[in-house]
């Protein structure tokens, strides 16, 4: 039941094998129009297949996840950024498995008309040291919607540092209201709503980002531009290193 889903939740210690673990569960068509819009919305009312919107799809982390749905021949919506993000999907949309939709956090209306129809929603939100409410109460706001329209289950990304007590931080702060916030909304019709929670141990490419500026400097120079991928690699004393 899920007043013990926090309890049962998968800690994953490696992010993408909890990606592959939901992928499974979890047309050509770019909206551009209202109309557009609206076939999308009666398409996936009268589909009678399993189809999963997307939140957060144009990330590292999102794009990888709508990748490996549509290989799975899992019919998607990408809620992206702009325009541009639809560049990341182009041969994903040639297949008419995945539909696109333009929207940010403040586009509520735009989203809660899109996510009529599906059955499940993944959701991925960047947190704000500046704004740590900010994250749960995104989460709060596009989960409640999505239960509303009827959304069967809400696949959550959250962090490892939840279930760690004490030891926190900023991070295990805002996804522990995230958490609490959506396992309030599924736990008011438990029947019917279904929560999954990731727990990520850690982004490699967070690990890593400070590093860039390193390598950027030592081989600005010689005007080359390198992976960094391959400089860790290379330049690492240790054979176990893998990216």
């Amino acid at each position: 039941m899920l007043p013990n889903a926090r309890r049962d939740c998968a800690n994953i210690g490696c992010f993408w094998m909890g990606v592959l673990v939901y992928s499974h569960i979890l047309s050509l068509y770019t909206p551009n129009t209202k109309n557009d819009v609206q076939v999308i919305i009666e398409k996936r009312i009268s589909s009678d297949k399993n189809n999963v919107f997307a939140f957060g799809a144009s990330g590292n982390v999102g794009s990888d996840v709508i990748n490996d749905l549509v290989r799975k021949g899992v019919e998607t919506t990408a809620y992206v950024r702009n325009e541009k993000a639809r560049e990341l999907f182009k041969d994903e949309l040639a297949t008419g498995l995945l539909s696109s939709i333009v929207g940010t956090y403040i586009s509520i209306g735009i989203y809660a008309r899109t996510i009529e129809g599906h059955d499940r929603l993944f959701i991925l939100v960047s947190g704000s040291v500046n704004k740590p409410v900010s994250m749960s109460k995104i989460k709060e706001i596009f989960g409640k919607i999505a239960y509303e329209q009827r959304v069967r289950q809400i696949v959550d990304v959250s962090s490892y540092n939840v279930r760690i007590d004490g030891i926190q931080g900023i991070i295990g702060h805002m996804n522990t209201e995230s958490e609490d916030k959506l396992l309030a909304l599924a736990e008011k019709n438990s029947d019917e709503r279904s929560l999954v929670i990731l727990s990520p141990g850690a982004f490699m490419s967070n690990h890593f980002m400070n590093a860039v500026v390193y390598v950027n400097h030592l081989y600005q120079q010689k005007h080359e531009s390198i992976q960094l991928s391959k400089y860790f690699v290379e330049n690492s004393h240790s054979p176990q290193l893998e990216m």
